[in-house]
């Protein structure tokens, strides 16, 4: 059976690359877990994204929404520090069935969630 979900892959642009790892990094404060020419990791305790990178021209890079929520227990708090780091948000906040989320962008075009539980 099936433990946990490994890691979560996002196809990045070369051109976009060192944009998005700031954002990952250095925005959202996720911690490196490895790193190769091509692709690098980010993870902490409980999930894993691993960004890679593609050419500009290559249709796995058609940007789009991930899907991906990254959980917050403050989403007030969270938006105030993230726009302190200028994180592009794309949406307002709205009302899930899982709580209340807000949409940002990465460099690339691709949409991600920030999301604090009911």
């Amino acid at each position: 059976m099936v433990h946990k979900i490994a890691t979560i892959i996002v196809p990045v642009k070369k051109r976009f690359w060192e944009e998005t790892l700031g954002l990952f990094h250095d925005k959202l404060g996720l911690p490196m877990k490895e790193e190769a020419d091509n692709y690098i990791e980010f993870c902490n305790e409980n999930s894993s994204i691993t960004l890679i990178k593609v050419k500009d021209n290559d249709v796995k890079a058609v940007p789009g929404d991930t899907g991906i929520m990254f959980e917050c227990p403050k989403l007030d708090h969270t938006i105030k520090e993230m726009e302190s780091r200028s994180l592009k948000f794309v949406s307002k906040k709205e009302k899930t069935v899982l709580g209340t989320s807000i949409k940002f962008q990465d460099p690339n075009g691709n949409t991600y969630h920030l999301l604090q539980r009911k």
